[in-house]
């Protein structure tokens, strides 16, 4: 091996201050070292020419560009595992990525590059917005005079807030609150400092919503989830001691994966926290940007490179795509040199997969296959589980099989079909409303010990009718209750109290309020007891919630809320060992800190690489979770034009150059089989064509015409 740079600081200077690398031959002989134990020893797949070259690349500003499926998060695990090997301290990494789940991937693959260590989790992994509320509550809530222990609204209790302000009623509901999401999209984008943005609203009443949910945050002392990102850079540029903290603990080796996602004000937190030894590594697919609507601006790769000059002498490009056959890359080969997309790089060198599972044997890998329906979508749902099972007699599992989807209501319709066929699945990036009612029920009274003010708190504690089609409690009752509780000066809990005798209001809305105030009441005896355990006040919670649905043991069985269970009991067996347990609530709080995707007061996400779910199945995703996780066998849902670009204007270059590469992330990530669907009938009277962006490969797809099913009886 030759002469090759490290990306760890091994030696240190006084005051934890990195010092230099080793140099000459002690500096060949770690990385050597590093590299054979890597390649002979790791339980994960051995590094390529390409990805050793990124990986052992000396510290400073570092670029790797790399298509879909040349490894480039690969390549920043086993950067950071290195680091790690070199001596680098874990809790000094930081690695931002586009989602939960993809934190979690490369977690597991620094894992199985340190199998000598126990648990992945020493380093932080996941999103910048993770992060930036990470950042909030440690010492940026304080900075910014807000108490470290606020709430956080998501975007479904921010938008019903709008609607209501804008005036939303039963007969308008819908129409105020897609105008809500807009005014919402236009205040985070705002915030955000996006450049292309207006800064009008379109509408006069915009601005003084605007103000009135600005002005109830405040007094809430609340959050909202999408400008966490923005406050956090504010906190960082007021107070020089809090960046300096964080970046000398936190972000001595800062990393980013799929850098072309990322939002103005999330590089403005990047230039912030970055040392002075510039020792941030970016991997980048341009043809991956999805976010624009989100805010992120695909030019910031450029800036990046004029504010980091030695970037330039420090780029590697990743030319080996692993987990692709021949035809599959010959799709990937056209789509990218489309002249809409912003061509990353020529598919010149690369190692295509030359067979597929069948069986007990291997064959040659089939062309993309275009499936047009001539019938109904639900139809075509059924046909597509069928063919989902045909699968496995060729050797794939269900965990190697993937739904994608860019209109995700088509989850709610082949939700129910799986269930009735018994196929187990996952549902990767999206927002579960009233199936995570069990879970977000329990944390939520268990929040509500905590802090008996904390609205979000008590939104998910008051979940308790399982027959509810929309989120409990509306916009109207939930400011009723918090003007109650401001007016008489008394908690959400005594208000919701006097609440339940209300003649005016809904009996199911009534009883789950009677529900909320026993259960609340009944917990906080439990925590006046010192001897009283986490998992007990867990398992009471949900022994009343059982008894309240009716339901026997319905609500233990739930996947997820068996997760918080054994999390329960496992943090129980081993916070109080040693320690006087004189207060529960502080032992709650803890649990609650670890029980993350909950505390954030998010929907929990049911991925199948996120940490707390137990099972894996058919995996259900939209293209924008796709991101980064490929399977073997791909059924592209919905391939059609009304649906993908959808309603978009042509002359809309932006957005068109964002749906085109949705279509390249969505054609990207099978391995062996890539399946488009297309229903033709998509209304009584109105026939749909296959997406436009189809144009480019239809003469590689293998088309199919499925017969809709006969006539029912």
């Amino acid at each position: 091996m030759g002469r090759i740079g490290v990306s760890v600081r091994v030696s240190r200077g006084r005051e934890g201050v990195p010092g230099c690398a080793p140099a000459g031959g002690a500096l060949t002989r770690i990385c050597e070292a590093v590299v054979q134990d890597m390649t002979t020893e790791s339980p994960v797949a051995p590094l390529d020419r390409y990805q050793r070259q990124a990986a052992t690349a000396p510290i400073g500003p570092v670029l790797i560009l790399g298509g879909a499926g040349t490894g480039k998060t690969h390549t920043l695990a086993a950067r950071i595992a290195i680091a790690v090997k070199g001596g680098e301290g874990p809790f000094s990494i930081t690695c931002l990525t586009h989602s939960t789940g993809g934190g979690y991937d490369i977690q597991e693959r620094v894992k199985g590059f340190l199998p000598e260590h126990d648990s992945p989790g020493w380093f932080f992994a996941g999103t910048p917005q993770e992060f930036a509320m990470a950042l909030l509550r440690s010492k940026g809530a304080q900075v910014l005079g807000m108490s470290p222990h606020f709430t956080v609204w998501p975007r479904s209790g921010a938008q019903e807030f709008i609607a209501f302000l804008l005036g939303a009623n039963p007969r308008n509901r819908k129409r105020l609150h897609a105008e809500a999401g807009r005014i919402l999209d236009w205040l985070w984008l705002n915030l955000a400092g996006y450049p292309d943005e207006p800064t009008p609203p379109d509408r006069p009443e915009w601005r003084g919503a605007v103000e009135k949910y600005q002005e109830e945050l405040r007094r809430q002392n609340a959050v909202d989830r999408g400008v966490v990102v923005p406050m956090v850079n504010r906190a960082l540029e007021s107070d020089l001691e809090f960046r300096n903290t964080v970046r000398l603990e936190r972000c001595r080796y800062l990393l980013v994966d799929d850098y072309q996602n990322i939002t103005p004000a999330e590089y403005t937190m990047l230039r912030l926290l970055e040392g002075p030894e510039r020792s941030l590594t970016i991997a980048v697919n341009p043809n991956e940007c999805v976010r624009l609507r989100d805010g992120a601006d695909d030019r910031l790769l450029e800036i990046c490179r004029l504010d980091h000059p030695g970037m330039h002498q420090n780029t590697y490009s990743l030319g080996v795509a692993h987990r692709a056959t021949p035809p599959l890359l010959e799709a990937k080969t056209r789509i990218s040199n489309d002249p809409v997309l912003r061509h990353l790089q020529g598919e010149d060198n690369i190692t295509p997969r030359s067979a597929v599972r069948f069986g007990e044997r291997f064959a040659t890998p089939p062309p993309p296959a275009l499936l047009e329906f001539e019938g109904r979508p639900a139809d075509m749902y059924k046909y597509i589980f069928d063919g989902t099972q045909e699968f496995l007699p060729q050797g794939y599992a269900f965990e190697d099989i993937a739904v994608v989807f860019q209109d995700a209501s088509i989850l709610d319709q082949m939700r129910p079909l799986a269930l009735s066929r018994g196929i187990p699945f996952t549902v990767l990036g999206v927002e579960r409303q009233p199936r995570d009612r069990d879970v977000r029920c329990i944390t939520g009274l268990l929040r509500s010990l905590l802090n008996p003010h904390d609205s979000a708190a008590f939104r998910n504690a008051a979940c308790a009718n399982p027959h509810l089609d929309r989120q409990w409690p509306d916009a109207e009752v939930m400011l009723r209750l918090l003007g109650m509780a401001r007016d008489q000066h008394i908690n959400l809990v005594q208000a919701a109290r006097r609440q339940c005798d209300n003649p005016l209001m809904d009996a199911d809305i009534r009883r789950d309020l009677q529900f909320f105030v026993d259960a609340w009441e009944h917990l906080d005896r439990m925590t006046q007891d010192p001897s009283t355990q986490v998992d007990d006040l867990c398992w009471q919670a949900v022994a009343l919630l059982e008894e309240a649905q009716g339901s026997g043991t319905r609500v233990r069985t739930n996947p997820q809320i068996r997760v918080l269970l054994s999390v329960a009991q496992s943090f129980s067996s081993g916070s109080g060992s040693g320690l006087a347990r004189d207060d529960p609530r502080r032992e709650l709080r803890g649990f609650l800190d670890r029980f993350k995707p909950v505390i954030y007061d998010e929907p929990v996400p049911l991925e199948i690489n996120q940490p707390f779910l137990p099972g894996r199945g058919l995996t259900f995703s939209t293209i924008t979770a796709a991101q980064g996780l490929e399977w073997p066998i791909v059924w592209a849902v919905g391939a059609s034009d009304h649906i993908l670009p959808g309603g978009i204007a042509s002359g809309d270059e932006r957005l068109m150059r964002e749906a085109q590469r949705l279509f390249y992330v969505w054609a990207t990530r099978a391995r062996d089989q890539l399946i488009f669907c297309h229903a033709i009938r998509s209304g009584p009277t109105q026939d749909a064509k296959p997406t436009r962006f189809l144009e480019s490969i239809g003469d590689l797809l293998r088309h199919e015409v499925a017969p809709p099913p006969g006539p029912r009886r």
